[in-house]
């Protein structure tokens, strides 16, 4: 998957060799399945990428309880998508001001 979202091998080693991997990739199949564009999946993929980060170095996103934020913490099922998607809101949220302070 990341080898057909990345052009640049340094891009896609960090993504092969991050944590999470296989199932970041899997998910991201499941969208492109789904019909998401390479853009979309491209963004979703940094998204994931970040978040799985996060979540290896016990960094904790503002507003997060400790015990959902514990290094090594697996994600798995279904139990990370409302992580994702409240991380994913906040991003929009974000990207919205940015766009509204910037015309």
């Amino acid at each position: 998957m990341f080898q057909m979202l990345y052009s640049d091998e340094a891009a896609r080693r960090r993504h092969r060799n991050a944590p999470f991997a296989d199932e970041r990739a899997r998910y991201l199949q499941y969208c492109a399945d789904q019909g998401a564009t390479r853009a979309t999946l491209r963004l979703k993929s940094a998204e994931l990428l970040w978040l799985a980060e996060q979540r290896v170095s016990g960094d904790r996103p503002k507003g997060a309880s400790r015990d959902r934020s514990q290094a090594g913490v697996r994600l798995q099922g279904g139990n990370h998508r409302a992580e994702i998607d409240r991380y994913r809101s906040t991003v929009a949220a974000v990207h919205g001001l940015v766009a509204r302070a910037n015309r």
